[in-house]
């Protein structure tokens, strides 16, 4: 979700001039109308999220007109965000090379978008207060200002701020997107699907609106009529990255294993830029984590993280992989290579506060995880704690069915029945979560109860494939239970 989100602030932070452009053609400085022509094209392609088109248009609009700086721009940060950072760094230069010939308002865009592509918090900030001093109905601002307070999770003032921005121009569909996952976030979910629709009844045409929905529906457990609505995306606009990956999640969740690798892979081969390739193969490690084949799991983190060995979710992976397996002093191991890349990144300032803060929450999980295979429970159950209020609302369930897991462990299944119970009230078919919930029922002696949650795990699996490993395991405890009677 993370990624797709920042697409959506970042990639049309100026994206919007295009709203102002159809009224006032001058609002960005280009002495040719076919480039021109190829900017709005650019622009309309972004707010879609279809980047390789965008790309192709601004690249289009500086070939027609190589002293377009806003173009140079545009280019350069669809560049940043698909981690093309030689061509990046030439369009910045370009951009900036050319940014005294153009308007204040165009200069302020310009400096805003490279003062957050290059990391500098302070400048972007002045040049959106800047830009809303002066420019008051500028919808950039108000966009940054939307992702800035998400990043901080500060949700009713990113709330404002995307009110603010269908205030200025009713128009603009994907602040409808943003409510959407703003009001999810808050847990209203009512408000969140009828912000989705609104933002789907106005870019009837395009795959984003139905893949939001469909990722909301998901978070909800609704996985069949999730599983719609990314079909319905992709048959609009086929391939799209973070479709495919939503499929494969939604996929595995309904304990359909091979349709799930099908499709990270497939989102994998065609994932814009090496930071969303990283995402697919997450979710990748996660399947093969997941549904108990650690041997893949192992083989596939080690390969990745010999090409990519400063991730620090690949260690938490690999790490959890080694806790789960009753190799903690390997999961120390990758714990600490954890704690150094973010020591490495708080002394070079490399990341941004919600990068840092991520990074926080998985040394936290690790520390957890690694203390309930030694049997620290206490300690495990702190560090989860610790967490629970800095977890984006999607992560809830599963860190919940961690905990409950090492409640269990504890041997406090009361406790951890409290735990996952609730951890189910969102998110009523949260299959790790109903597993874990089964077995702590039996482990209290409710055997009732035990196939309550069965049958509805069951349910949830009913398209599994039939060598699922948690779904064999669901089938056979089942039919135990029914022969007690």
């Amino acid at each position: 979700m993370y990624r797709k989100l920042t697409l959506v602030v970042f990639g049309v932070m100026v994206a919007a001039s295009a709203i102002y452009a159809l009224i006032d053609r001058k609002t960005v400085t280009t002495s040719s109308d076919k480039a021109y022509a190829a900017y709005l094209r650019g622009d309309e392609f972004t707010q879609k999220l279809y980047t390789q088109e965008a790309i192709a248009e601004f690249e289009r609009a500086v070939q027609l007109d190589p002293q377009f700086a806003m173009a140079h721009a545009r280019l350069a940060w669809l560049y940043f965000d698909t981690g093309r950072d030689d061509e990046y760094k030439q369009a910045r230069d370009k951009a900036l090379g050319l940014i005294d010939k153009v308007r204040e308002l165009e200069k302020i865009r310009i400096n805003l978008g490279f003062a957050r592509s290059e990391k500098r918090p302070e400048d972007l900030e002045k040049y959106a207060n800047e830009l809303i001093e002066k420019y008051p109905n500028s919808l950039e601002a108000h966009i940054y200002r939307s992702g800035k307070y998400w990043g901080e999770r500060n949700t009713d003032a990113a709330i404002e701020e995307n009110l603010k921005i269908l205030n200025i121009e009713p128009g603009y569909a994907l602040a409808h997107n943003m409510l959407g996952y703003l009001y999810f976030e808050k847990g209203e979910f009512d408000k969140a699907l009828e912000s989705i629709n609104r933002y789907a009844a106005m870019a009837v045409d395009q795959a984003n609106p139905h893949d939001s929905y469909g990722e909301i529906l998901s978070w909800l457990g609704r996985y069949d009529e999730a599983l719609q609505q990314f079909q319905m995306a992709d048959s609009i606009k086929p391939n799209l990255d973070f479709v495919m990956g939503h499929m494969g999640t939604v996929y595995f969740n309904k304990g359909m294993y091979r349709d799930a690798l099908g499709a990270l892979f497939k989102a994998r081969e065609v994932a814009v830029g090496a930071g969303r390739k990283l995402e697919f193969e997450l979710g990748i490690a996660d399947c093969y984590l997941f549904s108990e084949r650690y041997d893949d799991a192992r083989r596939f983190l080690e390969e990745n993280i010999v090409g990519n060995p400063d991730v620090p979710s690949l260690h938490l992976r690999l790490g959890l992989l080694y806790a789960w397996t009753g190799e903690s002093d390997k999961a120390l191991i990758e714990l600490g290579i954890m704690k150094g890349i973010s020591a490495k990144r708080t002394s070079q300032s490399q990341a941004a506060a919600n990068s840092k803060d991520r990074l926080a929450i998985e040394i936290a999980l690790m520390e957890g995880e690694i203390a309930a295979s030694k049997g620290n429970f206490k300690s495990a159950v702190e560090s989860f704690e610790s967490i629970s209020s800095s977890i984006e609302f999607a992560s809830r369930p599963f860190v919940n069915y961690r905990l409950g897991t090492i409640y269990l462990k504890w041997r406090k299944p009361e406790k951890a029945i409290e735990i996952l119970t609730n951890g189910l009230k969102d998110n009523p078919n949260h299959p790790l979560t109903l597993i874990t919930l089964a077995t702590a029922f039996g482990t209290a002696g409710q055997n009732d109860a035990k196939a309550e949650v069965l049958r509805r795990l069951l349910t949830v699996y009913r398209d599994a494939d039939e060598d699922f490993a948690p779904h064999v395991k669901a089938r056979l405890e089942m039919a135990r239970l029914n022969q007690l009677g």
